[in-house]
């Protein structure tokens, strides 16, 4: 009767073993708002990442265009600059040539 009662006893061991080491419902709401907790994050972090990004485009972007735009009026002021000299050196010239005396041939 002892050798029934300690194989019953280890049977007994056994089954609370096993099924300690069930998953039960508590363990798979836990590993379910893991789950979900992490997926929350990766697409929070995945969504600031992507802003940070299309920010750093826009300023970049308008820096460039602000860049050329200054250029662009830099060069206008140039060829004002270079028209006005060709304009005031022409009628230079022009009135030069007309006080100049002439010489018969």
């Amino acid at each position: 009767m002892s050798m029934d009662l300690a194989k019953n006893n280890e049977n007994i061991d056994r089954e609370k073993l096993v099924h300690a080491g069930k998953l039960h419902s508590v363990h798979w709401l836990i590993l379910s708002l893991s789950i979900m907790l992490t997926t929350a994050a990766w697409y929070f972090s995945k969504e600031q990442v992507s802003q940070k990004i299309e920010e750093r485009f826009e300023r970049e972007t308008a820096q460039a265009i602000k860049h050329v735009q200054e250029r662009i009026k830099l060069y206008e002021q140039a060829l004002w600059g270079a028209a006005a000299f060709n304009n005031a050196n022409l009628l230079h010239k022009t009135k030069e040539w007309s006080d100049r005396p002439h010489f018969a041939t």
